[in-house]
């Protein structure tokens, strides 16, 4: 189940983005819950491209915490922010990198909109997450979203 709290966020980033032509979607446990899958949700994870990611970054640039940088692990690259909404964590990611796995090539197809009380959010395949949580090496998300897949 999502807190209200989050939901509240999504709402926030919808309006702050509607008018503006920015790619985004949602991604991570936030965007499996809302596709009903039972998991515990903790922040939210909006991904895009590197444009797209300082762009959200200036939308929405009041919940602002960590400004958009360049970040690389031994595992992970990306364009990478944080923002919080009235209490909730929201992680900006722009050209996901996992390391010799993974690139975020997400095809408009890995996009679905999905609604939310009175509004809608582009949310990121749960077959397109699966493939990035096996590239990740996340077994435990893996099974969920097998599961589920599996039911429908």
């Amino acid at each position: 189940m999502i807190p209200k709290t989050h939901i509240a966020a999504l709402r926030v980033i919808v309006n702050e983005t509607r008018d503006k032509d920015i790619f985004w979607f949602l991604g991570g446990s936030t965007n499996l819950a809302l596709q009903g899958i039972d998991v515990s949700v903790n922040d939210i994870d909006l991904l895009s491209d590197e444009k797209g990611v300082y762009e959200l970054e200036k939308s929405l640039k009041q919940y602002v915490v960590k400004p958009v940088f360049w970040r690389e692990s031994e595992t992970i690259a990306s364009h990478y922010g944080q923002l919080n909404i009235d209490g909730v964590d929201v992680e900006i990611m722009g050209e996901l990198d996992v390391k010799s796995a993974y690139r975020q090539n997400i095809k408009k197809d890995d996009i679905l909109m999905t609604k939310v009380d009175d509004f809608y959010i582009p949310c990121c395949s749960l077959k397109h997450e699966y493939d990035a949580y096996v590239k990740l090496g996340r077994p435990e998300k893996v099974v969920l979203i097998k599961k589920f897949l599996d039911k429908k």
